[in-house]
């Protein structure tokens, strides 16, 4: 989905389909599950990115694979650097939109969350040094 945000000209129905299913099934994976979203994760997503980049620079390179998968990414182009560049800040910006739909997650799930009876509730300064 990002992709074609960034280049609307590449709107082919594969391309929008397969990538509107996953984002709406990770959508629906983060609504259902009680995945924690954390801010190493930004690393992660990144270096998955980072770690795309490199493997098709290395198909393409080898002639393993004939063209680009994103026309865009082509670094033969003399925009690829902005184009790169906006896919990293695209991934950026839907990993906080990502955030973002935890946190009200979070915040929806403790408001309607019954009270915790009293002996259910942590203990605020329990310290274990006589075990």
């Amino acid at each position: 989905m990002a992709f074609t945000l960034l280049d609307p000209s590449f709107t082919s129905f594969f391309n929008v389909d397969i990538h509107f299913m996953n984002s709406m099934s990770i959508l629906v994976e983060l609504l259902c599950n009680s995945f924690y979203v954390d801010h190493a994760h930004l690393i992660f997503n990144l270096s998955w990115a980072v770690s795309y980049c490199i493997f098709i620079w290395a198909l393409v390179g080898s002639l393993t694979i004939p063209k680009w998968t994103y026309p865009f990414l082509d670094t033969s182009s003399p925009l690829s650097f902005p184009w790169y560049t906006g896919v990293v800040l695209v991934e950026i910006i839907l990993w906080f939109v990502w955030y973002g739909f935890f946190l009200l997650k979070m915040r929806i799930r403790t408001s309607l969350a019954p009270p915790r009876p009293a002996h259910a509730r942590p203990l605020a300064h329990a310290h274990h040094d006589n075990i």
